[in-house]
Order: C-alpha cells, then sequence, then structure tokens
C-alpha cells in the first residue's frame, strides 16, 4: 500500500507520476482529506483516553483518601461511552481509507519506462532462448492429471 505520509509531503510530484496511471488529482485530494480526518479522530480519541486515564487515578486517590467519587465514576462512565463511539469512528475512517487506497497503484521508480501494456516493455537481457516444440505443449493442469500428480476433477 503506498505510504500516505509521502503522499502529503510530495503532494506534486505523485501527481504527476499518477498520471501516467490514470489516476486523477481529485482521487489523492480524497485519499489525503479522509487520511487527515483519521488523523484529527484518533487524536481526539487518544486525548480522551488521556482524559480517562487521568480521572481513573484521581477515583483512586480520592477512594484512599475517603472522598465521594460518585461525580467522577459518572464522568468515567460517560468518557468511556465517547470513547467507544470515537473507536467506532476511527475504525470506520480507517476502512474507508484502505479501501480508497487500494486504488491508489504504487508509483514507477523514475528510471521505469512507463508502458501502457506489456508490449511497450523494455527487455533489458534475456538469459536463454525461447523453445520452439514441434508439437503443441500440454497444459500443466493435464500433466498432473497424466503423470497422477494431481486431481483436478471430482474434487
Amino acid at each position: 500500500m503506498i505510504n500516505l505520509k509521502l503522499i502529503e509531503t510530495n503532494f506534486d510530484e505523485f501527481n504527476k507520476k499518477l498520471i501516467a496511471k490514470k489516476v486523477s488529482k481529485e482521487a489523492l485530494k480524497e485519499l489525503l482529506a479522509v487520511y487527515n480526518d483519521l488523523k484529527a479522530k484518533k487524536l481526539e480519541l487518544e486525548n480522551l483516553q488521556a482524559l480517562q486515564n487521568t480521572k481513573s487515578k484521581e477515583v483512586g486517590i480520592k477512594a484512599r483518601n475517603g472522598e465521594d467519587i460518585t461525580e467522577l465514576k459518572s464522568e468515567l462512565e460517560e468518557n468511556k461511552q465517547n470513547i467507544q463511539k470515537l473507536q467506532e469512528i476511527v475504525n470506520s475512517i480507517q476502512e474507508n481509507l484502505d479501501q480508497k487506497a487500494s486504488h491508489i497503484p504504487n508509483i514507477i521508480d523514475d528510471d521505469v519506462p512507463f508502458g501502457e501494456d506489456e508490449n511497450e516493455n523494455v527487455e533489458l537481457k534475456k538469459v536463454l532462448e525461447v523453445p520452439n516444440f514441434t508439437f503443441t505443449p500440454k497444459p500443466h493442469y493435464e500433466l498432473g492429471e497424466k503423470n497422477n500428480k494431481s486431481r483436478y476433477r471430482g474434487i
């Protein structure tokens, strides 16, 4: 998956490289908007969790001193419910972000020539010559069944 921090810091560079792969600028902007929303919600969630921890410690201290903690307990319960709601929102945003990010292809390296399909690929070297058979080779699944190495029928 694409590194969203890199897109955030080098947006124009990513946009130029992804234009060749027919990814619109709006798709990148939308992805970044969801990413920024997720960061904001996570920060809000962390702040609520920190508040919950602080209040919990305060309850312990007041309980040891024999002070009334009913108000603090109700605040803790309310905060706990807020944390659960916010966690669900964060999870939903994360799923949305993952779904959007999965549609963004990886960028190509500057040294790699871009081609529309496999016919435009550049061949750097050939290791062996491709054999020319005088017969039509059988597919792997027929060879496996013939030699009792695999079974595809009746499964």
